[in-house]
């Protein structure tokens, strides 16, 4: 015969296993997740990624062409321009040197 203390004590157990189970399966739903995440960050950046467009917000800007040094010595910079391979917008810098 069983008693109430042995009950108690499978019914303890027996929620515990169930909890254990649980984590396992919530931490393999976890995991799964995380790498879909990973591969589609890999495979957004498979190629050199170009910087955040000031327009659109895109990652599409490509350095157009990069001018020489401007200024005199201890006050230069350069200019470069970029085109927005999404948007079609061109962006000037300027660099500090």
């Amino acid at each position: 015969m069983t008693t109430p203390v042995e009950i108690h004590s499978g019914w303890k157990l027996l929620a515990t296993a169930k909890n254990a189970l649980s984590r396992v399966f919530a931490l393999g739903k976890r995991i799964a997740t995380l790498e879909e995440r990973v591969t589609a960050l890999e495979a957004a950046l498979a190629k050199q990624p170009g910087d955040a467009c000031p327009y659109c917000g895109e990652r599409a800007m490509r350095l157009m062409m990069q001018g020489s040094l401007l200024g005199n010595q201890g006050n230069q910079w350069t200019e470069e321009i970029w085109l927005c391979h999404e948007c079609n917008q061109s962006y000037e810098k300027r660099r500090k040197l």
